[in-house]
């Protein structure tokens, strides 16, 4: 297999085994709606830090959330 295919086929299992919970738990903000928006900023190269802020995401209990 090729790297990019091996690199393809982790980012969709990834995308398909994680379940994202609606809203964190510390604080109840939803924060579903953005997992898959931060996945692409990644992906384009964009770090973390500034995923987040683009995405609106302020709180350290929601991005701990997302990225765990």
């Amino acid at each position: 297999m090729e790297t990019s295919n091996i690199k393809n086929y982790l980012t969709e299992w990834r995308r398909s085994a994680i379940i994202i919970p609606i809203r964190c738990f510390s604080c109840g903000k939803l924060i579903a709606h953005v997992y898959k928006p931060y996945l692409e900023l990644l992906e384009k190269g964009e770090p973390s830090e500034k995923a987040f802020k683009e995405l609106g995401i302020e709180r350290f209990c929601c991005k701990r959330m997302i990225v765990n």
